[in-house]
Parts: C-alpha cells; sequence; structure tokens
C-alpha cells in the first residue's frame, strides 16, 4: 500500500489534475498501486506530452519505474502516435533523471525559478525530452519484474 505520505500526495496532484491521464503501476502480487504515471498537456499540434511520474519510497531503486516508463513510452509512440514526450525534474532529483536517461531522454534546458514548491520556495527544473525517432523500441536492459498499469 501506498505509505501515508504517498497517498496523501498522489490524491492532491489528481484532485488538481482532474482532466490528465493516469496510469497507476501495480505489482502483480501487491494489492495497491506502488506507483504512478501522469500524461498531461498534450499538445495536437506539436504532437507531444508532458511526462510526470511517482513511485513509492518502498519500491525505489528496484527497476520498476524504469519498467513504466518504457511501456508508457512505447504507447505514446505506438499508440498515440505522438512525436515527443517531455518530463521536467528537479536538479537535485538524481534517480528521476537517471531513469529518463536509461530510456534515452536527453536534458534539453535547464529553467531558473520555474517551479513553486509547496513550501513556497521557487525551484529550478532540467527539461528532459525524447522524440519517437530516438526511442528503441527492442532496447530492454530492464529487471526481470512483473507488474501491470
Amino acid at each position: 500500500m501506498f505509505s501515508e505520505k504517498c497517498f496523501s500526495y498522489v490524491n492532491t496532484i489528481a484532485t488538481l489534475n482532474q482532466s490528465d491521464n493516469y496510469f497507476l503501476l501495480y505489482k502483480s502480487n501487491h494489492e495497491s498501486p506502488i506507483g504512478y504515471i501522469t500524461l498531461q498537456n498534450f499538445h495536437p499540434t506539436l504532437n507531444r506530452c508532458d511526462l510526470i511520474f511517482f513511485i513509492d519510497s518502498k519500491f525505489e531503486k528496484l527497476g520498476y519505474c524504469t519498467l513504466m516508463i518504457r511501456e508508457i513510452i512505447i504507447i505514446c509512440f505506438e499508440k498515440l502516435n505522438l512525436e515527443k514526450i517531455i518530463a521536467k525534474v528537479i536538479p537535485s532529483n538524481k534517480a528521476a533523471k537517471n531513469i529518463l536517461e536509461k530510456v534515452n531522454f536527453l536534458k534539453e534546458a535547464t529553467f531558473c525559478n520555474e517551479i513553486l514548491t509547496y513550501k513556497n520556495e521557487l525551484k529550478d527544473i532540467e527539461l528532459y525530452g525524447l522524440i519517437s525517432e530516438d526511442f528503441d523500441i527492442d532496447f530492454d536492459n530492464s529487471p526481470n519484474k512483473t507488474f501491470s498499469i
């Protein structure tokens, strides 16, 4: 089950962004979600969207998030025919940046004082992008895990 802090965060995000597309990650032998992905800001002319992801701290560094993102990328490029996926990351979030780089996202830019945190602090963000032609559908360096979205 999501830890209380994690559940509160996910619930707040879902409440604020009711028009987005949410995918919950379930471990095969686990009743409750262990993470989620949100696809938002679909831009029909440029054929792109933003990707946001989160995994409960109990399931970090086990490969689930990488697998989850890889599957969503396939959906975005193969089923939704998108040309680009964008992810915004706070520079101190090394784990998120490593995950994005594992699936071929490239850092494109840094924006200073771009977001306001729940603590009312301005933070920089780094913009990562992946265009469809740079994604290798056969790429597989992920651990053998069973999950469903």
